[in-house]
Formats: structure tokens, sequence, C-alpha cells
């Protein structure tokens, strides 16, 4: 992020090539966002919607844009982005690079307004654009939010198959909180399906992994879940 910043620094008095203010600002953005700074992340993206030139691509200002947008999502005004995103991904075609995110990220936002059916479509569309362009990140978070999806409708073994695919993409990553993450995610459905003994090793696993990186504050959760899943298995005792 610093270095980021001084760069736009340079490019406010006057620095000449390399990459554009704007450009700047989407890299400040997704920095911002990594770090889980999503307002900060909101006003890179606005900045950066004001530096764009005529140098700069579509491509550029539709991310910003977007971006922006989600960032408001993640700050609560859920509602507004839902509408502001429809508008401004009305025009993106099917042969558009960036494809695959819009439709996942409109499908997350019309999961979060309850409206299923088009977040059910939108984002196996983006799951099954995923896999085909081998865009392993954006397929797994696709598959999550179709699995959550799956099992609200009742579809467990289909919410299932999408679950196990996070578990063993994960197991050989050396990224263990989204191991933790996809064990969580997995007893979850196991739990709603009212497997509990399954339900109940998954959210186990994932608090292992969490205590073995330090992750008190994800713990806590883990632990909650594996006392509603002992509760449950004593009411059905």
């Amino acid at each position: 992020i610093a270095l980021i910043k001084a760069e736009l620094s340079k490019t406010a008095v006057g620095s000449v090539g390399g990459a554009s203010s704007a450009h700047l600002y989407a890299m400040l953005m997704d920095a911002y966002e990594n770090a889980g700074d999503m307002a900060a992340a909101q006003d890179a993206a606005a900045r950066g919607m004001a530096a764009l030139s005529t140098t700069d691509g579509k491509g550029l200002q539709r991310r910003l844009q977007l971006t922006g947008i989600m960032m408001t999502a993640l700050q609560g005004q859920i509602q507004r982005a839902t509408v502001q995103y429809e508008q401004a991904s009305a025009g993106v075609g099917d042969d558009a690079p960036d494809l695959v995110c819009v439709l996942g990220d409109r499908g997350y936002l019309h999961y979060l307004v309850d409206r299923k059916l088009d977040a059910t479509v939108e984002t196996l569309r983006a799951y099954r654009l995923a896999k085909g362009y081998h865009r392993d990140g954006i397929r797994l978070m696709a598959g999550q939010l179709l699995a959550r999806l799956y099992s609200q409708y009742g579809l467990y073994d289909e919410a299932l198959a999408l679950a196990n695919e996070g578990v063993a993409f994960y197991a050989h990553s050396p990224q263990k909180d989204l191991l933790s993450d996809a064990y969580l995610f997995r007893g979850d459905i196991f739990l709603d399906k009212g497997d509990y003994a399954d339900a109940q090793t998954d959210f186990a696993n994932s608090r292992m992994l969490l205590e073995s990186i330090g992750d008190r504050h994800a713990q806590s959760y883990t632990q909650e879940r594996l006392c509603l899943v002992a509760a449950r298995m004593n009411q059905r005792a």
C-alpha cells in the first residue's frame, strides 16, 4: 500500500510513463480490499474513477466502478448496491473477459437480497465459466454459494459435491485458513442435512486448523458450531 501511494504521489507531481493514476488507484483498491479495509477500498475506487483519462480502457473503468459498488454492499448498503450493480453491469457481453467475475458478484448480491432464483442462475454460470477457464479461486467461491443455495433447496447431495471440491482443493494448499473455512462450510451443509456426526467431524477439523495458526476469533465461531451440533445430537438422542 505504501509503495502504491508513493507512486501516486509521483504521478500527482507530473511523472510521465508507467501506470496511469487510475490504474494505480485500482491497485490500491485491491490492496485495501485484501487487507479488509472496505471503506478505504471504496475511496480508492472513487478516486480512480475521477482520475480516468482517455488513455485508460473501458475494462479499467468497469473494474473501478463495479468493485466500488461491491464495497458499498460489504459496508451494509446491500439493496442500493444491488440496484447499482445491475445497472452498471447490464452491458457486459458474453465475450467480456471479466464476465465470470461480474456473474459471481451479481449472483452474490442477488443471494443477499433473497432473489434465490437469480442468484442460482448467475452463480451456476459463473461456476461453469470459471471451471472452463481454470480459474480455481472464482470456481470455488461460486461453488460455495451454489452449494449453499442447493442446501436451502434441500439438494444436499449436490451441495456436498460442491463443498467436497473446496476441501479437496485446499487440502493440498499451504493456506490452512482456507482449508478450515472449507471444513466449516461443509460442516454447515451436513448440519442442514441432519448428518450431525459428519458435521461434528468437519467442525472439529476446522477448529484444529485454526488452533495451529492461532486464529482465536475464528476459533470462537467454530466452537459455537460444535456446541450447536452437540445440542442437536442430544435432542435427537
